[in-house]
């Protein structure tokens, strides 16, 4: 998959503001099933929830 943008995120956790640089990539083959859908890094979701900008250790 290709690359596509680049989507700075800031997550506030108990040890201060982290910045995130997430790659967002999309697959640019027509006859792919996620063809010009964002995919996302996994690890995203292991720190902060969607939408938010509080991470999961200020939430608990």
């Amino acid at each position: 998959m290709w690359n596509e943008y680049n989507n700075p995120r800031h997550i506030r956790t108990l040890n201060g503001v982290v910045e995130l640089q997430l790659k967002i990539r999309r697959c640019q083959n027509k006859s792919c099933l996620r063809y010009k859908k964002a995919y996302r890094p996994e690890q995203e979701g292991s720190l902060a929830l969607p939408q938010n900008e509080f991470g999961l250790d200020v939430i608990l």
